[in-house]
């Protein structure tokens, strides 16, 4: 149900916003090819990182069965488009359009969704902490760059779904 309403208020925002594809950039982006690129890129990154800190951690991938992987890539997609389309669409856009420097929107949407993730709580691990504070400041720049969430959503589903298969489970690390 999470996945419902969180959709659905992105859904009611995209309808009642009067700009919600220039200054909210709910949209691929402007040059669609770069998006991709941008995205895959990104993802490409967040990969080799998420299994570097699987090998660190665990010295070894705890690769789930497979049967659950329908699930993981729903999640990992879900996700990734609701924290994109709410922390960079709609926080970074409006902090955007009401004059804020780029770097400091992005620093303060980076630090609202660190936040809002609580990796930072104890006993969490501060590499995963310090991976989606970087998916924050990296989906920020995509969004400046790319003037649509696209690339965003697209590398972050990839390094969730990385995440899931080097660790087994995003949520178990």
């Amino acid at each position: 149900s999470f996945y419902a309403l969180a959709v659905g208020l992105i859904l009611l925002i995209y309808a009642i916003y009067p700009q919600p594809i220039t200054v909210l950039h709910l949209d691929l982006g402007t040059d669609r090819q770069q998006a991709m690129l941008y995205g895959l890129v990104y993802g490409l990154v967040g990969t080799i990182f998420a299994f570097w800190f699987a090998w660190t951690r665990y010295r070894r991938f705890r690769l789930p069965g497979a049967r659950s992987y329908p699930g993981a890539i729903i999640n990992a997609f879900a996700t990734a488009f609701i924290d994109e389309a709410l922390f960079r669409g709609v926080i970074l856009g409006l902090l955007l359009n009401w004059g804020w420097p780029p770097a400091l929107a992005i620093a303060f949407e980076t630090i609202l969704y660190g936040l809002s993730t609580r990796l930072g709580a104890p006993g969490r691990s501060r590499v995963m902490l310090l991976m989606f504070l970087a998916v924050g400041v990296v989906g920020g720049w995509l969004v400046t760059t790319t003037l649509g969430i696209g690339a965003a959503v697209l590398g972050h589903a990839i390094l969730r779904f990385a995440i899931f298969l080097a660790t087994g489970h995003a949520g178990s690390v």
